[in-house]
Order: C-alpha cells, then sequence, then structure tokens
C-alpha cells in the first residue's frame, strides 16, 4: 500500500483519539513546575519515489545547550502563537525558511516531555519538492533530509544510555547509524 498525505492524516487523527497529557519520564530527575511550551515541524516530502523527513543540524555556540544536535525545526512558543502548530510554523519559517503556505499540515503526534521541562508538540506536515530552503545561520548550520524507508530499519538505530551527571541516572536515547 502507498503511504499517500491522506493515508498519514488519518492515522495521525486516529491516534489523537486517544490523546492524552504526556506524562513526564524525568519527574524525579528535573525540578518539578509547569513546563514550557515549545513545537517542531515535522517536515515529509515526496522524492525519488518514497517519502523522506528534512531535519536541521543546530549550529554550535555557547549559549545553546542544543548546539551540535540532529533535530526537527521548532522552538519555543512565544505570545503571539496560540497554537503549536503556530510555534512550529513560525519556526520552520525562521530557522528553514519554508512559508506557511507551502506547509500542508496532516497532524502532530502525542505531546513529549523533555529533561529540560519542555513541552514539545510535533506537528506533521508535507511540503512541495524540489524547495527553495535558506537556513538561519545562527541556529541551523545544515539542512539534510533522510528516507523514510531507511529511518524505519531496526539496523540503523540502537537504544543507548546516557548518565546524567547530577542524578547518576542513566537516560535512553536513540542513536541512529550515520547516513550521510
Amino acid at each position: 500500500m502507498l503511504l499517500t498525505e491522506e493515508n498519514i492524516a488519518h492515522c495521525l487523527a486516529k491516534a489523537q483519539e486517544s490523546h492524552s497529557p504526556p506524562e513526564n519520564p524525568y519527574k524525579p530527575l528535573i525540578p518539578t513546575g509547569q513546563p514550557r511550551l515549545a513545537a517542531v515541524l515535522i517536515p515529509f516530502f515526496w522524492k525519488e519515489n518514497e517519502w523522506h523527513l528534512l531535519f536541521i543540524r543546530r549550529t554550535i555556540n555557547n549559549t545553546d545547550r542544543h548546539g551540535g544536535q540532529v533535530a526537527f525545526p521548532g522552538g519555543q512558543s512565544e505570545s503571539g502563537d496560540d497554537t503549536p502548530q503556530a510555534t512550529a510554523l513560525r519556526e520552520a519559517q525562521e530557522e528553514i525558511g519554508i512559508a506557511r503556505k507551502d506547509i500542508t499540515i496532516l497532524g502532530q503526534l502525542q505531546d513529549v516531555m523533555t529533561i529540560t521541562n519542555f513541552q514539545v508538540t510535533p506537528i506533521v506536515g508535507s511540503i512541495p519538492w524540489p524547495h527553495t530552503l535558506s537556513s538561519q545561520d545562527e541556529e541551523v548550520s545544515r539542512i539534510f533530509s533522510i528516507p523514510l524507508s531507511w529511518l524505519m530499519k531496526p539496523e540503523n538505530r540502537e537504544v543507548r544510555h546516557h548518565d546524567i551527571q547530577f542524578q547518576g541516572q542513566p537516560i535512553p536515547v536513540i542513536h541512529f547509524s550515520p547516513y550521510d
């Protein structure tokens, strides 16, 4: 069966029917309190007869604790963002130059709590391809894509446990094999 935008949207809508607030797996490790809201865009595009996901590598700098990490475009909600979708679209436009009008929203995944006490809403959307992208150099050092079929192969990923220095508690982190 061919995975279409409609199939993706249907699956996401079905998953949202049982949507419940995210449980914080880091409760014993981080200060409690109201989480900060954030959102990311998970951009899909069709290329060479298969779906690809678009990623960014964050620029390394001393003020960004996430510098150098691979991520989806996104960030913290601002006062003008009335929904997580608005946050994800604004951040995608700022970070990689995708205009809001060029993104077809397909749905969203369940919120995720981070160890830094962010509640992140992943927004799934598709973009036309090819598409001109432009990175915001202060935040993004590279924009790249990976075929969804490659990401789905179990041999391309593993779970490693990292110790959190202030607690000595191992945290599972998914690592992918080098792709590009």
